[in-house]
């Protein structure tokens, strides 16, 4: 019964912390804010081919960079321009804007089998919600999770003890 209910039920929130392993992709905002020697903030999307363009520093590929790795990438690009951050008079905060969307299949024993637009923090039961639920012949005990025609995880969500979102996956 709980599948019955309108799919925006069991949306992720709008606001909440980012997974560390979050892989960045195209339509993701960067918000990139420097103070103490200079004051500047910036807003990027990144295009389709995963980079940003920064005022006097030129491109920067971000494709499936963490946060971790995509703020180490920006103190080294902006150091060459703003030399307050090498020697700690300007510091450098990175954070997410709003996230992509990612499409999603969802094929076998579901109700409604197909494709699906879910925000990137999704999870594989917010797509499994999305298509219905199981069928008749269906089953909450063997969900098979792929990327690029590869296994990444089997779930029994009887056993379900994590989450994995689809930007992950």
């Amino acid at each position: 019964n709980i599948f019955k209910e309108s799919p925006t039920t069991f949306e992720p929130l709008e606001i909440y912390p980012i997974d560390p392993n979050y892989l960045i992709g195209p339509d993701d905002e960067i918000i990139v804010n420097l103070w103490g020697g200079v004051e500047l903030n910036y807003t990027f999307k990144v295009n389709r081919e995963g980079i940003i363009v920064i005022p006097n520093i030129g491109e920067v590929c971000v494709l499936e960079m963490t946060l971790e790795k995509l703020k180490s990438c920006l103190i080294q690009k902006f150091s060459k321009v703003y030399s307050g951050l090498n020697n700690g008079i300007t510091q450098l905060g990175v954070s997410m804007g709003k996230l992509k969307s990612i499409k999603v299949f969802v094929v076998g024993n579901v109700k409604t089998p197909g494709g699906y637009t879910l925000k990137s923090m999704a999870t594989v039961f917010n797509a499994l919600y999305n298509a219905g639920g199981p069928s008749e012949k269906g089953s909450l005990r063997k969900i098979i999770l792929y990327r690029n025609n590869k296994i990444i995880k089997t779930i029994d969500f009887y056993n379900y003890n994590g989450a994995i979102t689809a930007g992950q996956a």
